[in-house]
């Protein structure tokens, strides 16, 4: 059994012209002999946001602490701690923090793609 804590202190700032304000730990995944899915933990500071992008493979959000404007395929809707959401594959997608204090959530990904090539950040 592997158990592991979601500490804001933990994560690592994602770098990349597209994010702003965001960072994330692996939580499970491919490095911790997870077969099948991933969980990565991110915090959203006030004012940041997610790629706008799109990808093959699913999401499954579980909301933590603080609310975020979630868009998915041109639909825009709050969503705040203890939602959980469904971001289907191919859908075009952004998380955007427009609040005051800094949002958390944990994403559950597959490790692999329906071709077995590896999905980033699993």
């Amino acid at each position: 059994m592997l158990v592991r804590r979601c500490d804001p202190a933990t994560t690592d700032e994602v770098q990349s012209n597209e994010v702003s304000g965001v960072s994330m730990q692996i939580m499970l995944g491919r490095e911790t002999g997870a077969p099948h899915f991933a969980i990565r933990h991110f915090v959203v500071d006030a004012g940041g946001h997610t790629p706008r992008h799109q990808h093959d493979w699913e999401h499954e959000i579980y909301m933590i602490e603080g609310c975020l404007q979630a868009e998915c395929d041109g639909q825009r809707q709050e969503i705040a701690a203890g939602d959980v959401v469904f971001v289907p594959g191919g859908q075009l997608h952004q998380f955007v923090n427009e609040s005051d204090l800094p949002a958390r959530f944990l994403c559950m990904v597959p490790v692999s793609t329906a071709c077995c090539e590896s999905v980033p950040g699993s």
